[in-house]
């Protein structure tokens, strides 16, 4: 092997052992860091973040919560709203609708395409087999 081959090889060699300490330093578990967005008192029980980037909240006793990266808003149990405060999930669907699992009031569906857009309880369809 000539000398330019070897010289080639041990620098390439070098800058993969390089780009390698690189790598590990960037996802060196000491180095992760959080930062408290907001301040929740609500126990969460699911969280998403939908296709347009917002988060949801489902909690156990205050509703729903959206956060939009600047402030929460909250959806609470009435009428043209969530069926209760109780929720134990929340999906976003393919189709982008947003659904909520309560304790005991059933499921609820949000259709963000809805203007006004309620959140409503959702009729299931069954069918026999």
């Amino acid at each position: 092997m000539s000398r330019r081959r070897i010289g080639c090889l041990l620098i390439g060699l070098w800058f993969m052992a390089t780009a390698a300490q690189a790598a590990d330093i960037a996802f060196d578990v000491n180095n992760i860091r959080f930062k408290k967005v907001f301040e929740a008192k609500e126990q969460i029980l699911s969280a998403i973040q939908d296709r347009d980037g917002f988060f949801w909240f489902a909690t156990l006793n205050s509703g729903l919560l959206k956060f939009d990266g600047m402030s929460i808003k909250y959806y609470k149990k009435g009428e043209n709203s969530i069926s209760s405060d109780g929720l134990a999930f929340v999906y976003e669907t393919s189709d982008g609708l947003i659904w909520l699992g309560t304790f005991g009031d059933g499921v609820n569906v949000y259709d963000k395409q809805t203007i006004p857009s309620p959140i409503t309880a959702a009729t299931p369809t069954i069918r026999p087999r």
